[in-house]
């Protein structure tokens, strides 16, 4: 059985449920095929720009590079996605499909739809797995802190090891830029330092040298323009595209604070544990808005506070 990893806006491989259950799932017979694909009409929606697909090429050429590692690149495709469904059916018979569960834009609801229905109508299952604290078909968020913290109590997945990869059956497209799917330059590029590199490396960078030193005065700079740029996380994107995950963060927090109250009080960096009491908060409210996101899918089209 072939066993196709999906990746959406999941860009890692450690504390990657599909990957990992596709990995364990060779070991009685099949292989693992990582796959991306290129989608034209995602990259026309309105909510997409050149620069997200600069940060995501960032974050696909660093998986490239682990899985290249491993023995297998990833394959790149381009066409929408039942097209591309159908193009693996034919290269290599039925094949499971997996992949994290998305809470997008009505774009990306609609192409989930039109999956599902190929693959009832194909004879191809397809696991989604939560890729956070969002629940699907949730009747309502009552106590829904609960669901949260069942989510991130368990320790995040590491990366799989002794992996069977399946030979990829198609031509890669490799790495595509934004006038091949046919987006407008966004004017003069920045200077390059100025970007946040897209990846796995960058994110956790990014993340230990804010748990580490940046965010120590958070709870107080967060909000002023002129302090937020430095003593904010900046990790949106990574989280945004999945490069880290939110288990990841959240378990790196509770490791920081172990390391704090391990000290005597007066070792303590002042400000630092209520910053990140501060800040797992924020990591909570980033499950809690996209739950309602995904239960009340109009508010995208709908302006809820006139």
């Amino acid at each position: 059985m072939l066993h196709v990893v999906w990746f959406k806006r999941d860009l890692r491989w450690a504390d990657h449920a599909p990957l990992m259950h596709a990995a364990e799932a060779t070991r009685a017979g099949g292989a693992v095929l990582p796959l991306w694909v290129y989608e034209p009409s995602g990259w026309q929606q309105p909510d997409a720009a050149a620069r997200h697909l600069g940060f995501a090429n960032d974050c696909l050429a660093e998986l490239d590079g682990w899985l290249g590692a491993q023995g297998r690149s990833l394959l790149r495709l381009h066409g929408e996605m039942t097209d591309v469904l159908a193009r693996l059916k034919a290269a290599h018979g039925t094949f499971t499909l997996l992949s994290h569960e998305e809470t997008g834009n009505g774009w990306s609801y609609a192409r989930d739809q039109a999956v599902a229905r190929w693959c009832a109508a194909h004879g191809a299952a397809w696991r989604q797995f939560p890729s956070n604290a969002v629940v699907r078909r949730l009747a309502n968020r009552d106590r829904w802190s609960r669901h949260w913290a069942a989510r991130m109590d368990n320790e995040p997945l590491a990366a799989p090891a002794n992996v069977r990869w399946a030979q990829p059956g198609l031509a890669s497209c490799g790495e595509l830029g934004a006038a091949a799917l046919g987006l407008p330059e966004t004017g003069p590029e920045p200077e390059k330092s100025s970007l946040l590199r897209g990846g796995s490396a960058s994110a956790g960078h990014c993340l230990l040298s804010f748990l580490n030193q940046r965010g120590q005065h958070y709870r107080s700079e967060m909000s002023s323009p002129l302090t937020a740029a430095e003593a904010c996380s900046r990790l949106s994107p990574y989280l945004a595209w999945g490069a880290i995950s939110i288990r990841q963060c959240v378990h790196a927090v509770w490791a920081r604070r172990r390391e704090l109250l391990a000290l005597p009080p007066e070792a303590r960096p002042p400000g630092f544990l209520p910053s990140l009491k501060s800040f797992e908060g924020r990591l909570h409210w980033h499950c809690h808005f996209i739950q309602k996101l995904e239960s009340q899918p109009d508010i995208e089209f709908r302006n809820v506070h006139r």
